[in-house]
């Protein structure tokens, strides 16, 4: 009888349960990339509508300048993009979202911008608690990320409204002058800006004003001796090649991606691993999580484009030579790769990874906490920790930035001693380097890729077994260089010394 029912309903599709559009969708996509085997059908989904942005970037480019259709279009796309990706955890976006808009709407900013702050940090925190639960050494793209953005975007806002009620001299540091806020976002701009579909999913955390001046177009005003009084503002055309050429690097750096199924990161934690001499653990240990870090890459590479093709990642007109004006295109980076690969330095490579989050922690913590004096000494502590609650809960989060902070403080010493003898100071153009610096420069490269590489491959591991386990595979190497290095660094600084001590 099962048999006879099945061939029946096969034969009439009309006894078969109806597929929505979003089940069509998801199951030809699935199909369409199941011979991938690094694309889950959630980073399926994810980078179908990170790719989608290109083509909408375009069209949304030819929309009439009107500020409330492009509000309203933008982040009705952007709520279709997280309910494809996410399904109905997307009401944890709508619940903080709408519970930061009335907290700002009728609290003092001089509140607001605190209770904005614990709000979204803790319902950021109880959301990792949940996925722990549910998905426990998982790596599903689910609500959690949205939210970390969401964070970072909408703290942002409460501050840059704080710092709108401020006089210029009272502000805590010069940066926050260009994005604080003259007055609170109507509700169909908060609704735009929290659920754009450029950024929505994976970023950059623009801020408030930075959109509101995108999307009426003011921040493509032309310099003065460049503008043209007919001739309205718009989006400069050269942001549809610059975007393409973001996203055809994005596909360079997928071929280190497909690396990571040869070389698995897994494998330091074999027995075999250990088998291997140490040179060669540390340069498999080190090529693995450059392959990890490969993922990121493609991801906020993709975004930065579709961001570009858009036309959000404007950073102004730059002067050439020829007295011609050309736009750049930085805006939209929530990374610089060769920096990051190159970084000759600790803080040169941790400034240049995840750079709107950089940015956040820096502005709207450290340096507000800084120039308090009741926090001052605690500001460095209060930034790392909330960092740490902010990307997890995992052992291994807290294991990296503890270790990163003994680290920082090593590298500090190490450019406070060595640097003088490659870089000659006070003179009248500044610090000028000598000859040999290239050998500064190559020994900083090396050191800082190995190290760095070491402190943070906790995230990757995550559990507290795992990440210790992989540090004694690599004998702690990483640790013994960071505090034999720190010991004898301040040794050489009690040595009297003729070189200048400033950095």
């Amino acid at each position: 009888i099962n048999a006879e029912y099945g061939a029946i309903t096969s034969r009439n599709p009309r006894r078969k349960k109806a597929m929505n559009f979003h089940e069509w969708l998801d199951e030809q996509l699935t199909s369409a990339t199941s011979s991938i085997s690094f694309l889950t059908p959630d980073k399926t989904r994810y980078l179908f509508c990170l790719l989608l942005v290109y083509p909408l970037g375009l069209l949304f480019r030819f929309l009439p300048n009107l500020p409330t259709l492009k509000h309203v279009l933008g982040g009705l796309i952007g709520l279709w993009f997280g309910y494809f990706c996410l399904g109905s955890s997307i009401f944890h976006s709508l619940i903080s979202s709408v519970a930061v808009y009335f907290m700002v709407q009728f609290f003092n900013p001089i509140v607001s911008h605190k209770l904005v702050f614990v709000f979204l940090l803790g319902y950021t925190i109880a959301s990792h608690f949940y996925r722990l639960y549910v998905d426990y050494m998982g790596w599903t793209l689910d609500f959690t990320g949205v939210q970390m953005l969401l964070t970072v975007r909408l703290t942002s806002y409460a501050f840059e409204i704080y710092d709108g009620t401020l006089p210029k001299d009272k502000l805590a540091a010069e940066e926050l002058e260009k994005n604080r806020l003259d007055r609170k976002a109507t509700l169909v701009e908060y609704f735009g800006y929290v659920y754009f579909f450029s950024f929505f999913l994976a970023g950059p955390a623009v801020s408030m004003k930075q959109y509101l001046q995108f999307i009426d177009l003011s921040m493509f005003q032309k310099p003065l001796d460049h503008q043209s009084k007919n001739k309205p503002n718009s989006i400069p055309l050269s942001s549809i090649p610059m975007g393409f050429l973001r996203l055809a690097y994005s596909a360079v750096w997928v071929l280190v991606l497909i690396l990571q199924g040869i070389y698995p990161v897994d494998f330091c934690l074999s027995n075999e691993f250990t088998k291997l001499p140490l040179i060669f653990r540390i340069l498999y240990h080190w090529f693995a999580i450059a392959c990890i870090r490969s993922t990121y890459y493609v991801a906020w590479l993709i975004v930065e484009g579709g961001n570009i093709v858009l036309g959000l990642g404007f950073s102004g007109f730059k002067r050439r030579k020829d007295n011609k004006y050309v736009a750049t295109w930085e805006n939209a980076s929530n990374v610089k790769v060769l920096k990051v690969e190159l970084g000759s330095n600790f803080r040169e490579f941790t400034s240049n990874w995840n750079l709107y989050t950089e940015i956040w922690l820096r502005r709207h913590i450290y340096r507000r906490l800084l120039a308090s004096p009741r926090w001052k000494k605690y500001a460095i502590w209060v930034t790392v920790f909330t960092s740490a609650f902010w990307h997890g809960l995992y052992p291994g989060y807290y294991l990296a930035f503890g270790f990163g902070a003994c680290l920082n403080v090593t590298a500090r010493k190490a450019r406070h001693v060595f640097r003088p003898y490659f870089v000659k100071e006070g003179t009248p153009n500044g610090p000028t380097p000598k000859s040999f610096k290239i050998v500064y420069d190559v020994i900083g490269i090396i050191i800082t890729n190995l190290i760095t590489t070491y402190v943070f491959s906790p995230f990757k591991m995550l559990s507290l077994h795992a990440s210790l386990l992989m540090y004694s595979n690599l004998d702690f190497y990483g640790h013994i260089f960071v505090v034999l290095g720190y010991l004898m660094l301040s040794l050489l600084e009690t040595l009297p010394s003729k070189k200048p001590k400033r950095i």
